[in-house]
Parts: structure tokens; sequence; C-alpha cells
């Protein structure tokens, strides 16, 4: 079988054997075929393969870039929330301030509530030991004007107040003097009408008319509250 093989293939190489010499042509033509084919699609492959490589780069890339992306957006909602968060605990002491606030307000409204009151009070007091004296000239005091308004209240009640009567202070009206020939400033002695008046506070003059009812009946009656109130 060898030896066979051997002379066809010696009669083949001496062109001896026509028929299978076309035949091996024919096969040449094949393989050559195929391999054209196969080189083209190798090409094929390179090239496809070269395209993916080229968009997994350009995906990487785009995913590189929306990390960062997503990293920067996560740290700003950090930053927003720790800025929140401070926000939140910054009202929450406005909160409280405002209600410590609102309560030392009240707090202080009720003391000066009570100032105004104690020092309308004071006011009140203070007032209970000054009387308005009308109806003198300021010509009849030649001397200091508390030794005559004593001299004026021991002549009027007898001497009765000496031992306990004391004028600490005394002082005009504020209206400039009158004119000769015109009625009298509210100071005159002796000869003049004398008329004492309690300096009260507007308070306490409304308080006192709650009282007018008992005075008409007191005057109705004729009976004389001043004076009694007076000896009092």
């Amino acid at each position: 079988m060898r030896k066979h093989n051997a002379k066809q293939l010696k009669l083949s190489v001496e062109g001896k054997c026509p028929t299978r010499q076309v035949e091996t042509g024919e096969s040449s033509e094949s393989v050559d075929d195929h391999s054209e084919d196969d080189g083209s699609q190798d090409q094929n492959l390179r090239e496809l393969l070269r395209d993916v490589k080229s968009g997994l780069k350009t995906n990487n890339r785009k995913l590189d870039l929306l990390t960062n992306q997503l990293d920067h957006i996560k740290q700003c909602v950090d930053k927003t929330r720790t800025e929140y968060d401070l926000l939140e605990n910054r009202v929450c002491d406005a909160n409280e301030l405002q209600a410590d606030s609102k309560e030392h307000l009240l707090c202080m409204d009720k003391v000066l509530d009570f100032i105004k009151a104690k020092s309308e009070d004071l006011d009140v007091r203070s007032h209970r030991n000054k009387l308005q004296i009308t109806g003198l000239l300021d010509s009849t005091a030649i001397f200091k004007r508390e030794d005559f308004i004593e001299i004026l209240l021991q002549d009027l009640f007898d001497q009765s107040l000496s031992a306990i009567f004391i004028v600490e202070h005394a002082q005009c009206s504020l209206g400039p003097r009158p004119p000769l020939g015109a009625p009298p400033c509210p100071i005159q002695y002796q000869d003049n009408n004398i008329s004492l008046y309690p300096e009260f506070t507007l308070r306490v003059q409304t308080a006192n008319c709650s009282f007018l009812p008992v005075k008409k009946l007191l005057q109705k009656a004729d009976i004389p509250y001043a004076s009694c109130i007076l000896q009092n």
C-alpha cells in the first residue's frame, strides 16, 4: 500500500497522472478560498474586538465620571444633613430662648405693674401730708415761707397743732405774679378767705368721687363732715 501511494505521488510529480493532478489543483484552490475566508473573519473579529474594547473603555470612563459625581452628590447630601441638624439645633435653642424670654417678660410685666402700683401708692402717701392753700398774697409772706405757713396754720387752729405740726417745705404756685388790680394769687392771709385742699392724684380723686352720694346725704342733713374730718 505504501509502495502504491509512493508510486502515485511520483507519477503526479512527474506529470504522468493528469487526472490526479487536476484533482490536486482543485483541492489547492479550495484551501486558498478557505484561507481567505478565515483571514477576513479574523479581521472582522479583530475589528469587532477593537470596537468592543473601545466601547468598554468609553463606558468605564463614563462609569468613573458617574462615580465621581455620585461621590460629590453624597458629600453634598452629607453636608446638607449636617447643616440641617445644626439648623435644627439652633431652632430648638431659639425656641427655648424665646420661651425663657417670654416667661422673663411676663415676670418683668408683673414686676413693672408692682413697681407702678407701689410708686403710685408712695406718691399718694407723699401727697397725704400736703395741703394746697389758696387765698393768700405773696406780699404778706415777708419772711421764710415755711415759718409763715406754720404761723398761719397755728393761728387758724389756735395753737392746737403746734406740738405735732412741722412744715418741711412750702412753695408758690407756678403761675406768674398777677398785675395790680388783678385777682390775688392763691396766697392771702388774715382778712381774706383761706381754703385748704388735699393734694391728691387723679386716682385718689376718682376714688373719692365714689363718696359723693354720702357727701350729699351729709350736706342734706346739714352735717359739717369736713370739720369732723379735720377734728379727727
